[in-house]
């Protein structure tokens, strides 16, 4: 297994916080590490395969990426709630996503933490 392990600084700035509504102490402070580590597996796949994940891979539970995650499968947001994933394509290739949490709400709404990092096609 590959362990995906980046520094938080380097893929934190990615990530983008809608206005929260009622957010907890358990909340956006906890589901960043989570997309953090979720990018660098996305990041170390990426760089092993010149493209990312198609929206079917991450949410097959056979997904290739659990083999970059040091738990071996994606985590819930600290709702409970699968992150939500979509690989955006480009002449075939999967070479951008967006990656979010639906907040504590659980639904697509103004407190979602979106992520996204392209790459040259």
């Amino acid at each position: 297994m590959i362990a995906a392990v980046v520094a938080a600084s380097s893929l934190g700035s990615a990530c983008e916080s809608m206005p929260s509504k009622g957010a907890t102490a358990d909340g956006p402070e906890s589901v960043y590490p989570q997309l953090v580590t979720l990018q660098a597996a996305l990041e170390s796949y990426w760089a092993e395969h010149g493209v990312f994940l198609t929206t079917a891979q991450w949410y097959d539970p056979e997904s290739p990426l659990n083999d970059y995650l040091r738990t071996g499968t994606v985590p819930s947001d600290p709702w409970g709630n699968a992150y939500q994933y979509q690989g955006i394509e480009q002449d075939g290739k999967v070479v951008d996503y967006i990656l979010q949490s639906y907040g504590p709400d659980g639904v697509d709404s103004d407190d979602d933490i979106e992520c996204s990092n392209g790459h040259p096609a």
